[in-house]
């Protein structure tokens, strides 16, 4: 039991991701990150549960109005207790200039119902 609350299956996270992306978005990485124990309480103290966890996505984009609708998309999903951009840029993607981003998801154990 404690193993399946630690581990928890990604994948459920991941289909919810997609579904929110659009025609216009593609996601080249994503990573999911726990931040360490504060310097005066150990890991058993704490609890993997009482720790945020931050999902963090990278992708390119047709326009940069196409990544600010993903940003929307993602809170209105009631998942994150915050979501903000982290970075956008132009780059060349072939032929085309794309807009390269960077999205930060908060996920806070009871942050929001």
């Amino acid at each position: 039991d404690r193993l399946i609350t630690q581990r928890p299956d990604g994948s459920s996270l991941l289909t919810l991701i997609a579904e929110t992306l659009g025609d216009d978005v593609v996601l080249r990485a994503c990573r999911l990150s726990t931040p360490g124990p504060t310097a005066n309480r150990s890991v058993d103290e704490q609890g993997p549960a009482h720790r945020p966890q931050t999902l963090h996505l990278h992708g390119i984009a047709t326009v940069p109005l196409s990544v600010s609708q993903l940003a929307l998309r993602l809170e209105e999903m009631d998942l994150f207790s915050r979501v903000a951009g982290e970075e956008t840029r132009r780059e060349s993607f072939g032929h085309r200039k794309v807009v390269n981003f960077s999205i930060e998801c908060v996920i806070e154990d009871g942050a929001k119902s």
